[in-house]
């Protein structure tokens, strides 16, 4: 495998890794929502930030773009590696939308039960109150037509 397809590869995991990360967190703190929604909030941004910072530094480490005398004498611009660093900013900003995104379902989770709730129970008075509001069957009447 060349440079350019570990390139790809690193680049498009350091766009994934935080949105994955951030779910999981997030369909955990999906359990008890008023105490951990608003910690997963802070947490989740902050996170999703120094991800964009690190990330790409570490990326650098693991991967080194390989050393190339043209390119060090000064004859072109070197672009090998730039994929690792939009990887890692795709990842900050993917990060940064799940956590409000998780956020903001988690919230309006309760109100959405409630709602479907309250039109559970009205329905079920409307169908019972309409039932016993129409008349009978022309077949079943009481009285008979010669």
């Amino acid at each position: 495998m060349d440079y350019d397809t570990v390139e790809l590869l690193v680049g498009g995991a350091l766009a994934f890794v935080p949105v994955i990360a951030l779910v999981l967190a997030g369909l955990w703190c999906m359990k008890k929502p008023r105490i951990r929604i608003p910690l997963y909030f802070v947490i989740g941004l902050l996170a999703s930030l120094a991800y964009g910072w690190v990330a790409p530094q570490l990326a650098f480490r693991v991967v080194p773009p390989p050393f190339d005398p043209y390119y060090a004498d000064g004859n072109a611009l070197d672009v090998r590696g730039l994929i690792l660093s939009f990887g890692a900013m795709v990842g900050c900003a993917a990060g940064l939308v799940t956590t409000v995104v998780m956020s903001v379902l988690a919230l309006a989770r309760p109100l959405w039960r409630k709602r479907s709730a309250a039109q559970n129970t009205r329905g079920a008075s409307v169908t019972r109150s309409t039932a016993a509001a129409q008349p009978p069957h022309p077949q079943h009447s009481p009285r008979k037509t010669a």
